[in-house]
């Protein structure tokens, strides 16, 4: 059994606490390092088997404090491993206790080892945390940990306008099996006094110091704003030049006492509204890292300069708590100055751009309209023409509103997603051991009529056949006698065994559709709640496949096309068979569970 060290690597640099990547690390005696080819040197050598299939890194910043809790996907593509992950620390980190460390969403306990290169270069980790986990032969994991961390600061003599960096460095994950499949990183912003001034992506060569850090290229990663306080950056198959390749926040704080003088000796110019080289984001805002909450603050904090009274109790008490502050009994708007005015004004516009409705529509309510993430619609139609925000803001598209797909008679109103199932990602209805390989009853469906003019009589709403199927097992194991599950069921008493994602591999691709790359629904409203259709919503979405296709293509989703797509439902007194629809004709065919098949996932809005 082959033994590989990986590792979370943390670097602080001027007081600045950097996160990075899980990466490969060596252990020497009693201490641990990096895996290199030269140590003098940190040339990393990718590991031959084990990839870095995806990483989530969510950060909520506070107004003293951030945390972080970052996921990494694994996936092993040789032999069985014992692996440790571990995760180091230095002087400045913060409370011990406040970090945590989980294997498969499993706490995991972790050991300390000595940094063996802590002399040698310019990372200070004096120890690592590490963890023992076991890789089976192609088996896949998730690590993650959880910490918090407090901001950094700079000298604001050299850095202009800047208090503090917050960075994390995704250069470690060169070390795995080529590129990184793709980066998420979520940052959250609940405070109103520490403001995000610039998001950099960096690059440096061992040896050099932080100030020798080089731009990477911005639009090979892809902003956008998720909620009123989160945005989020993405990039797919991220290879690494080197080990500290890193993005940076680059952070300003509140500082109300300064405003009057800033705006006095460089009108328009503060630490509250620095401009942001924003060009490369494709994104027409100067302050495109600010909250919606922030931008809110910030308008107000002129008024403020002239002593307003607000009558917002949350503005109020923000106002009224810092020093300085001086209600004036004689204020009028007319007190702002034209530069002040012009301020107020930009962020105004900004406000009204950021937070407009996507859609035409407050809710969809028809075939062929398009979903956006903040739950507004705009119906399809020949010529029309999407904007890049309403591209990256793009849920569903409708294909079906009626009461045929109901198991209760209500209508309902449902969409598909924008990617479906590859021909290259086909996964199994169920794996080879599970229960749901025999009959079950509660999701059977049977068809008659002809092709075009179908009827469907028993279960034809996917969106519980998951649940259906654990609660059916579990039911039936209460039932049966010992007898009848020694010869029924040699494996065992049935029970719900729908939790493992392994057993039920299709279900679990619409069941985590949010994190499936292309969708732009995680963080969002639509997060949840998406299912592998029945075959009677498989059908309904088959007779309005051209307009569904057209406004997919619009949306730059994945078009239904000419394939065969498997359904949730059970196919009648036939454990082993579900149903499967021909897209090219419209037509069924019973499919085996164990048959690797293409999907697509849909939600009801």
């Amino acid at each position: 059994m082959k033994k590989v060290i990986l590792i979370f690597t943390m670097i602080f640099v001027a007081g600045v606490s950097a996160f990075s990547d899980d990466a490969r690390i060596r252990t020497v005696g009693g201490g641990a390092g990096i895996v290199s080819e030269k140590d003098e040197h940190f040339e990393i050598t990718e590991d031959k088997d084990i990839a870095m299939v995806k990483e989530l890194v969510s950060i909520t910043m506070y107004d003293d404090y951030y945390t972080v809790d970052a996921q990494f996907w694994f996936k092993n593509y040789g032999s069985e491993k014992e692996i440790y992950m571990g995760f180091p620390t230095t002087k400045g980190f913060g409370p011990e206790q406040e970090f945590t460390s989980f294997i498969n969403g499993k706490q995991v306990e972790i050991k300390k080892y000595k940094d063996v290169h802590y002399e040698d270069y310019d990372y200070a980790a004096p120890e690592w945390y590490v963890k023992t986990v076991h890789f089976d032969e192609y088996g896949s994991l998730v690590s993650q940990v959880k910490y918090s961390g407090r901001y950094g600061t700079i000298n604001t003599g050299l850095y202009f306008g800047i208090d503090g960096w917050l960075p994390y460095i995704y250069g470690t994950g060169k070390s795995w099996k080529g590129p990184i499949g793709k980066i998420t990183v979520d940052v959250k912003n609940l405070s109103l006094k520490t403001y995000i001034k610039e998001v950099d992506f960096l690059h440096k060569k061992f040896g050099t110091n932080w100030d020798k850090f080089q731009p990477l290229p911005k639009d090979s990663f892809n902003f956008r704003w998720i909620s009123d306080d989160t945005f989020r950056i993405e990039a797919d198959n991220v290879e690494p030049a080197s080990a500290k390749e890193a993005f940076e926040l680059q952070l300003h704080h509140f500082n109300y006492t300064n405003i009057e003088g800033q705006l006095k000796s460089n009108p328009g110019e503060n630490p509250i509204y620095a401009r942001v080289d924003f060009t490369k984001w494709n994104i027409d805002s100067d302050l495109c890292f600010y909250t919606k909450n922030q931008l809110r603050f910030a308008r107000n904090a002129f008024y403020a300069l002239h002593g307003r009274s607000f009558a917002s109790k949350d503005v109020k008490d923000f106002y009224e708590s810092i020093e300085g502050y001086t209600k004036n009994p004689a204020y009028s708007d007319s007190l702002l100055s034209d530069d002040e005015n012009k301020l107020v004004q930009k962020i105004v516009e900004i406000e009204k751009r950021r937070y407009a409705p996507l859609g035409q529509k407050s809710h969809p309510d028809s075939v062929g309209d398009i979903v956006f993430t903040d739950g507004t619609a705009t119906a399809y139609h020949d010529g029309l023409v999407l904007s890049e925000a309403q591209k990256n803001a793009c849920a569903a598209v409708i294909f079906y509103k009626g009461t045929a797909c109901s198991n209760d008679g209500r209508e309902r109103l449902l969409g598909v997603g924008l990617v479906h199932l590859q021909e290259e990602d086909r996964l199994l209805w169920c794996d080879y051991e599970p229960y749901g390989l025999q009959i079950v009853p509660p999701i059977e469906c049977t068809v008659t009529g002809y092709r075009g003019d179908f009827t469907f009589t028993g279960d034809v709403d996917g969106s519980d056949n998951l649940e259906q199927i654990g609660a059916y097992f579990t039911q039936l194991g209460q039932e049966l006698s010992e007898s009848a599950v020694a010869y029924w069921y040699p494996q065992g008493r049935p029970r719900d065994d729908t939790a493992n994602e392994d057993l039920y591999p299709v279900f679990y691709f619409a069941k985590n559709y949010a994190d499936v790359p292309g969708t732009y629904i995680s963080g969002t409203r639509f997060e949840k709640g998406w299912y592998i259709p029945s075959i009677a919503e498989l059908y309904q979405l088959w007779i309005n496949q051209k307009t569904v296709d057209s406004a997919l293509r619009m949306c730059g989703g994945d078009e239904i096309g000419q394939w065969s797509y498997i359904s949730s439902t059970q196919f009648p007194t036939e454990g082993a068979l579900v149903y499967e629809l021909y897209f090219f004709s419209g037509g069924w065919h019973g499919c085996e569970k164990r048959s690797p098949s293409l999907a697509c996932a849909i939600r009801e809005f």
